[in-house]
């Protein structure tokens, strides 16, 4: 795993720091509307990080189908 993709993981570990941190805060999102859009932002990441390891467990397959009926010299 390169050094890119690192950086790619750990945005999303940053992010659910930073998510549950502000969500923990205090009574300024817990208990008002702003509850909705932070749930909103949690799930949106949640569902991101799985959608890229679908696209990316898809490109993986295809690519190997493409490698298998490969005619070989």
């Amino acid at each position: 795993m390169g050094f890119g993709q690192w950086v790619y993981y750990l945005n999303y570990v940053t992010f659910g720091a930073i998510w549950v941190h502000s969500w923990m805060l205090g009574t300024d999102v817990r208990g008002t509307p702003l509850q909705w859009l932070w749930i909103g932002f949690g799930v949106t990441a949640i569902v991101a990080f799985f959608w890229r390891q679908w696209q990316r467990a898809l490109a993986r397959r295809a690519a190997r189908s493409v490698q298998v009926a490969a005619p070989q010299s």
